[in-house]
């Protein structure tokens, strides 16, 4: 079963959710829209917002996979709160830091706090290929059974306040848990 697997290592990878057609025609979308942040120093869209019900993306929150998942892993209680884009450009895109999303719980799920985060899930859905050499996502299973790891603060490439894990504590991860890419 699927859940089982994303109960077990804290994350589950499912290739080829969306069909080609959703997938060009999220592109496209995309293409009409103004982006709300930019990549420094360029005209290159970063992020368009909470896209959650607009247009064709209200598709990948009705999608019978991705609803059935969730059902399986929280049962009826739960909601999507937010859909992003960010673009993850070629040559020049913006880095990002190893992090963890409870970091984010006061943006994405207002009225949570860090003890909540056995009631979260994100969906991570790319649009284009990923491999090593464009910046794919990686992961350290079963990092979420760490508990939530020693962090600091840093700017961002667009100058705001992010939190990234401490290189000893990603360290201790990797070597406790190895990575997935």
């Amino acid at each position: 079963m699927k859940t089982e697997q994303y109960t077990k290592n804290g994350y589950h990878l499912e290739k080829e959710v969306l069909s080609p057609s959703l997938i060009l025609e999220l592109k496209n979308y995309l293409e009409t829209l103004e982006p709300k942040l930019k990549l420094p120093f360029s005209n290159i869209p970063w992020g368009y917002g909470n896209l959650l019900n607009e247009g064709p993306f209200k598709q990948v929150t009705d999608h019978n996979f991705i609803n059935k998942f969730c059902k399986d892993v929280f049962k009826d209680k739960y909601i999507f709160n937010h859909l992003m884009v960010n673009n993850k450009a070629s040559w020049i895109g913006s880095a990002v830091e190893w992090h963890q999303e409870i970091f984010n719980v006061d943006s994405y799920a207002p009225g949570y706090s860090p003890q909540d985060w056995e009631n979260f899930m994100q969906i991570y859905i790319a649009l284009d290929e990923h491999t090593i050499e464009n910046g794919c996502l990686r992961i350290i299973p079963n990092s979420d059974k760490l508990g939530i790891l020693q962090c600091e603060d840093i700017i961002g490439d667009n100058f705001g306040h992010k939190r990234r894990i401490t290189h000893k504590a990603l360290n201790k991860a990797y070597n406790q848990c190895g990575m997935e890419t």
